[in-house]
């Protein structure tokens, strides 16, 4: 598996594509996280988790990146 970094794959439409990255600060280690020792839960199971924290009152802070990717068209 590898990462390349945001950008559309090719041939997709619209050519501009908007991301949105974010982090968490937790003031405890989320249980998703404890039970596997690294994030293997799928996006369900990681948003319903940071859902419940946040609602629990855990989450100190969080921030958010927005991007913008355009391909290049000749």
């Amino acid at each position: 598996m590898s990462y390349d970094g945001p950008c559309p794959p090719l041939g997709v439409t619209p050519l501009s594509h908007e991301y949105a990255f974010t982090v968490y600060a937790f003031d405890e280690v989320l249980p998703v996280l404890a039970a596997h020792g690294e994030f293997s839960a799928g996006a369900e199971d990681f948003y319903h988790t940071v859902i419940g924290a946040a609602r629990d009152r855990h989450l100190l802070a969080s921030a958010t990146l927005v991007s913008h990717f355009s391909a290049a068209t000749n």
